[in-house]
C-alpha cells in the first residue's frame, strides 16, 4: 500500500473529477478508490480496468457504500436548520428546541416555517427594540409600538410631545402594557384550479365551470404567527395589545 493515502482515504473529500469523469463519491468513484489501496503488484491492468473482473469485485462494495454515503450527508443536512429540505425534517428540529410548541402551520413553506424557527432561535428579547426586529422580520414592515407610561412614546410637559404637536395621549394608570400597531402576515395564494367568485361576481351560483373554493384556507398565514413572535421576545408579566392594519 502507498504511503501516500491517509487512512481516512475512502471517504475523504474528493479531488477534482479524474479523466474518467467519476463523480465525486459515486459508485465509480469509491471502485477506483479502492482499488488504490491495492497493492498494484498483485493484479493487472486488465483485471482493474472497468470489465475487468477486479473492477467487478470492487463495484460490488462500492455501490452499497456510495449509497450508504449519500443518505449519512442527506442526514448531516437535515439535521441543520439551513439546509434541512422537508417540514418533517424541520418539524423534528423545533422539538430539539422548543417541545411541541412550535409545529408547521397547515400549508407552511418550508423556507417559511425555516424563518420562524430561526428567529425564535437567533433573535434578541426584553426590550422594544427587539421587538421591532421581530414583528419587521415576520411581517416586512415596522410596526408602531406605544407605551402609554412611557414619555418618550407619549409626550411630557415641555417636552417634544405635548399640546399642538403631533404625538399621542398617554396613561400611567396602563403600567407594563404596550400597544402594538403592525400589518398582518402576507399570504402567498396560489390559484390553480377554479377562480374564487363572490356575489354577483365572476363566479357564483349557477356558473358551470366557476364556483367557490374554501381549500385557499390553508393558504393563508393565521395571525397567530404575529402573537407567537410578540410572545416569543416580550419580558414576562407585559401585556401586549395588537391592532392589525
Amino acid at each position: 500500500m502507498s504511503a501516500t493515502y491517509s487512512p481516512n482515504f475512502l471517504f475523504e473529500p474528493p479531488l477534482p473529477p479524474s479523466p474518467g469523469g467519476e463523480l465525486p463519491f459515486s459508485p465509480d468513484d469509491l471502485a477506483s478508490r479502492i482499488l488504490q489501496l491495492l497493492p498494484h503488484a498483485w493484479f493487472n491492468d486488465q483485471a482493474k480496468a472497468p470489465g475487468g473482473n477486479l473492477w467487478a469485485i470492487a463495484s460490488g462494495f462500492s455501490v452499497s457504500d456510495a449509497e450508504l454515503y449519500n443518505r449519512i450527508q442527506s442526514l448531516r443536512r437535515n439535521l441543520r436548520l439551513n439546509s434541512a429540505e422537508t417540514l418533517d425534517d424541520l418539524s423534528l428540529i423545533a422539538k430539539d428546541f422548543f417541545g411541541a410548541s412550535l409545529p408547521p402551520l397547515e400549508g407552511e413553506t418550508p423556507n417559511a416555517y425555516r424563518t420562524r424557527l430561526g428567529l425564535r432561535l437567533f433573535r434578541p428579547a426584553g426590550t422594544k427594540s427587539a421587538l421591532q426586529e421581530a414583528l419587521n422580520r415576520q411581517v416586512g414592515h415596522a410596526p408602531l409600538i406605544v407605551e402609554p407610561w412611557h414619555p418618550g412614546d407619549c409626550g411630557a410637559w415641555d417636552g417634544p410631545l405635548g399640546w399642538d404637536g403631533s404625538g399621542l395621549w398617554g396613561d400611567l394608570d396602563c403600567p407594563w402594557q404596550g400597544f402594538v400597531l403592525t400589518r398582518r402576515p402576507s399570504s402567498k395564494i396560489d390559484i390553480t384550479g377554479h377562480l374564487i367568485g363572490a356575489w354577483n361576481g365572476l363566479a357564483g351560483w349557477d356558473q358551470p365551470t366557476l364556483g367557490f373554493q374554501d381549500g385557499l384556507q390553508a393558504q393563508i398565514t393565521p395571525d397567530s404567527v404575529v402573537y407567537d413572535a410578540i410572545n416569543a421576545v416580550k419580558p414576562e408579566g407585559i401585556t401586549v395589545w395588537v391592532q392589525f392594519t
